[in-house]
């Protein structure tokens, strides 16, 4: 029942008036309506504050007014501490969780150690790795096997001395050990090596020049390697000039396998013997050519010799006034042993020394006409070199040494390889050349 149900006269009017309890429920109605009506002090502070602005009107809250504070939180109360885990159980469960994450960030994987940090090596030229190769070759000589080895760069050439050699001359670019045992190197002069690697130098020049096919090949640089000893340096030299003897004169030798320059330590005494460095010379043009050819294809003998005596008596005298002489004097003696494809096919000093012993004009002097051979082949080399107008000789003389140095095929012809070679020089046969050769000579 709400107030609305109470009649003006303060009954219900759904209830016949002057019933026994209508006085007391409308007495009991006025004071629970007086009870819910505001009190007179409540209403005159609400008016207070709404007019003092401390009221929102019913429409909204107003744009203008400041955005009151929110109140800060209430302070949390106490927290309630978990009970704790026995150490039995929690330092055990601990390890293996540390374990596992170790084994999981691979930590307990054995560290890789460095490699400590090395100095940058050097890449050897080409005069170092000629020097190891001709250490490493000559060691597989008797007579020089088992010896240390100082090697040296001599005016831009590698040299290879014995560990004990001492030089005389005082040289900054030469330092030499103790002296040696008696009959070793001992003490030599730097200041010969030097001239004598000039002269070296100078004689590769000139070949360089007047052989351009035979420079095209390439070649490592040619070791002059210093024996230590006379004694070694003939045990060298014997087994390939055999049957002739080592001359006291000779201080160096183009070494077969070895493709070194032997010389003998005589070779860079202070002055040294008379000719060393025309024999030097002479041997090193001998390995330079050796050097450039091919394993099992030697060139003829005549070629080597002849361009050997021809650069080693540049400047010294007239090859081709000492050939005049020298062949003139066998044909007016009726003792020139060689026929021309003779000269032209023998293959070494061997048989040189043999073909010229069967027609020596006496036993006590079986090998004195091996000069004759000489004076041949330098003459033919000379000829052949010879360069004028008109003549057609010296281009077919280089493309056939070219060829030869290269492994290229040769020319052939069924009457040997003298007809062959004459032919490839422009030639009919070696008795054809001989003669063109000798017009020359007689100018």
């Amino acid at each position: 029942m709400t107030t609305a149900d109470i009649g003006p006269d303060g009954t219900d009017g759904g209830a016949a008036p002057g019933g026994p309890d209508e006085s007391l429920l409308s007495a009991a109605l006025r004071r629970a309506e007086e009870e819910a009506r505001p009190r007179t002090e409540f209403r005159v502070r609400l008016r207070a504050s709404f007019a003092a602005g401390g009221l929102q009107p019913s429409g909204g809250p107003d744009p203008a007014a400041p955005v009151p504070e929110a109140p800060p939180p209430p302070a949390p109360g106490p927290r309630r501490r978990p009970a704790p885990v026995p150490r039995w159980i929690a330092y055990p469960a601990a390890a293996a969780a540390l374990l596992l994450a170790a084994l999981l960030s691979g930590a307990l994987e054995p560290r890789a150690v460095p490699e400590p940090l090395l100095p940058a090596v050097r890449r050897p030229g080409p005069l170092e790795e000629a020097l190891v190769a001709a250490e490493r070759r000559i060691a597989e000589l008797p007579a020089l096997s088992g010896r240390r080895w100082a090697s040296r760069v001599v005016e831009g050439r590698p040299v290879l001395l014995p560990a004990e050699i001492a030089f005389g001359s005082a040289d900054a670019a030469l330092h030499g050990g103790a002296h040696g045992e008696p009959g070793d190197a001992g003490e030599v002069d730097a200041g010969e090596l030097r001239l004598l690697v000039l002269a070296m130098a100078g004689a590769e020049s000139l070949l360089a020049q007047e052989l351009p096919t035979a420079a095209a090949v390439r070649v490592p640089p040619l070791v002059t390697v210093v024996a230590p000893s006379r004694g070694a340096f003939e045990a060298l030299v014997a087994p390939a000039v055999a049957p002739l003897p080592v001359g006291d004169s000779t201080v160096a030798f183009a070494l077969r396998g070895a493709d070194v320059l032997l010389l003998s330590p005589g070779a860079l005494d202070p002055g040294g013997p008379p000719c060393e460095e025309m024999d030097v010379v002479h041997e090193a043009v001998h390995a330079w050519l050796r050097a450039r050819s091919p394993r099992g294809r030697p060139l003829p003998l005549w070629v080597e010799e002849g361009l050997a005596g021809m650069v080693s008596q540049e400047g010294a005298f007239d090859t081709k006034e000492w050939c005049r002489g020298l062949l003139a004097a066998a044909d007016q003696n009726g003792i020139d042993p060689l026929f021309p494809a003779e000269v032209m096919e023998v293959p070494d000093t061997a048989s040189l020394a043999a073909l010229v012993k069967a027609r020596a004009p006496c036993d006590e002097r079986p090998y004195t006409l091996i000069p004759v051979f000489h004076a041949h082949a330098e003459s033919l080399v000379a000829f052949l070199l010879e360069d004028h107008p008109g003549c057609v000789h010296r281009a077919g003389f280089l493309d056939w040494l070219g060829r030869h140095l290269s492994g290229a095929p040769l020319p052939e012809s069924p009457d040997g390889p003298a007809f062959a070679a004459a032919r490839a020089f422009g030639f009919e046969s070696p008795e054809a050349l001989f003669r063109a050769r000798d017009g020359w000579l007689g100018e």
